[in-house]
């Protein structure tokens, strides 16, 4: 078994079991699967998980993830896991469906490091190439991160 695999291995077991390193998964999305998924419901320490397995997805509705605070805060995105051998996905990150495009992880551009907006992250998947995205997959943690004194009085002015 290759070292690729065993981390393969352990994200299915730990999202099967919706706990992972101490930490309960709170909600599992798929795209392509989860259409009009426009959430208010990230919480501190219950993190959601948002997979890609190459699937077709169809409607707009079912190409964007919105997920909000219902409360001041960060709304996080980790990557986990992104492989795209035949190039043929994009995924946007924005504050908002019209905001701009604020990161971009493609096969040819996949910053892992954390990304944060203020209270609300949208997710767009863009199938990019006419060769079948059935190759293509992601895990992407979605998390809550609570704002600190100085940072509440900002997004309450």
């Amino acid at each position: 078994m290759k070292v690729e695999d065993i981390g393969i291995v352990i994200s299915i077991v730990c999202v099967s079991l919706k706990i992972c390193m101490g930490v309960e998964i709170y909600r599992n999305y798929t795209f392509g699967e989860d259409c009009g998924v426009n959430t208010d419901e990230v919480q501190q320490y219950k993190p959601m998980v948002v997979f890609y397995r190459g699937k077709d997805v169809i409607g707009s509705s079912c190409k964007e993830m919105i997920f909000k605070c219902d409360e001041p805060c960060n709304v996080c995105m980790n990557v986990k896991d992104f492989s795209d051998p035949d190039c043929a996905i994009k995924l946007e990150f924005k504050e908002s469906s019209t905001a701009v495009t604020e990161r971009t992880i493609t096969c040819t551009k996949n910053e892992k490091d954390e990304f944060c907006r203020s209270s609300s992250l949208s997710v767009i998947l863009t199938i990019t190439s006419s060769i079948s995205s059935s190759n293509a997959k992601f895990d992407l943690i979605i998390s809550k991160e609570e704002l600190n004194e100085r940072e509440r009085e900002i997004d309450t002015s």
